[in-house]
């Protein structure tokens, strides 16, 4: 009898350090060891020399962690595992050397996920069908061939989401860019209200009009050689902030931008733009930052731009035929 009551106090003892050990991983009343354990997955697929991960500690409440936002309800809701170099270090790179299957794939398991913010590189081949319900995806790698040739997987099938952020560049700019158009499958990303890509693309597909819930869109910093599309200004009429910078469209500014009524921002800057600003933008009413500078434009001001209110012009690279002024 003794020895029987032996074994099943030890039995005992062997499930409630069990259940400990389980709420330890998550540390917290709302919080899901299921999260804790996808995330404790994905991160033993990286180096980490920035320290990026020194806080995901299985024996802390992983809403703690550097990077990780949770819902009310504690579960994973937005995760980013991108470092601002130099101030925090390098971001974490795949180990070679992980032999645990795809790095990036534990991430299916985090159901209430959002918002995901990674490189390229860390986020490999996890099916499609997982991400439906993400809502954010700022994706900063280098592997832009990839990108350009094969997208993010989960950008086809995340019909939830809103914002998405595509950049190729990190401290150092890109050897090697290979400038593309781009992807014709992000026009199905009906649903965006922000879009950032700036990853050497060379042309815009008139399909991107129907991403027409669009408040911001960022094309700055890309090779853009092509026509700006003519639908632009009759079907993305919510946007509020349309970056064009630092690319290469020339000719005349497109008079199409003065139906944009709603912008608060318009940068055209560092292009090749010519001949004179068009009247049409005089109809921008709600402007606060229009930059035209280093351009080759010509002629004066027109009378309509003094309309317009909290507008600032910077330096045009003919500062002799145009006045330049903040209101």
């Amino acid at each position: 009898m003794k020895s029987r009551c032996s074994c099943l106090w030890a039995a005992a003892k062997a499930i409630l350090v069990l259940s400990l050990s389980c709420i330890c991983l998550c540390n917290g009343p709302r919080c899901s060891a299921g999260d804790s354990k996808a995330m404790l997955e994905f991160r033993a697929g990286f180096t980490d020399p920035g320290g990026i991960f020194a806080t995901w500690q299985p024996r802390t409440s992983y809403c703690t962690w550097n990077g990780v936002r949770c819902s009310k309800n504690g579960r994973v809701r937005a995760l980013s595992i991108l470092a601002p170099s130099p101030i925090r270090g390098p971001t974490p790179r795949r180990d070679p050397a992980y032999a645990g299957g795809d790095v990036g794939a534990s991430l299916r398991d985090l159901s209430d996920l959002v918002s995901l913010e990674a490189r390229r590189d860390s986020v490999r081949r996890p099916h499609a069908r997982h991400f439906r319900k993400l809502e954010e995806a700022r994706d900063s790698g280098s592997q832009h061939e990839q990108l350009l040739g094969h997208p993010v997987p989960f950008h086809r099938a995340a019909t939830a989401l809103k914002s998405l952020f595509i950049s190729a560049y990190g401290p150092y700019f890109p050897v090697g860019l290979r400038p593309a158009p781009i992807p014709l499958s992000f026009c199905n990303l009906v649903d965006l209200r922000s879009l950032r890509l700036n990853f050497g693309l060379n042309g815009i597909p008139s399909c991107l009009c129907a991403l027409r819930r669009l408040t911001g869109l960022d094309l700055s910093g890309n090779s853009m050689i092509s026509r700006i599309p003519n639908c632009i200004g009759s079907s993305l009429s919510k946007l509020r902030s349309l970056n064009l910078a630092d690319n290469e469209f020339s000719g005349a500014i497109p008079k199409m931008f003065g139906n944009l009524t709603k912008l608060q921002e318009l940068r055209l800057n560092q292009n090749v733009f010519s001949f004179s600003i068009p009247s049409e933008i005089g109809r921008l009413v709600n402007l606060e930052i229009l930059d035209l500078s280093n351009n080759s434009l010509s002629g004066r001001m027109p009378g309509s731009l003094g309309g317009l209110k909290n507008l600032t012009i910077n330096k045009n690279q003919q500062a002799d035929s145009h006045q330049s002024r903040a209101r």
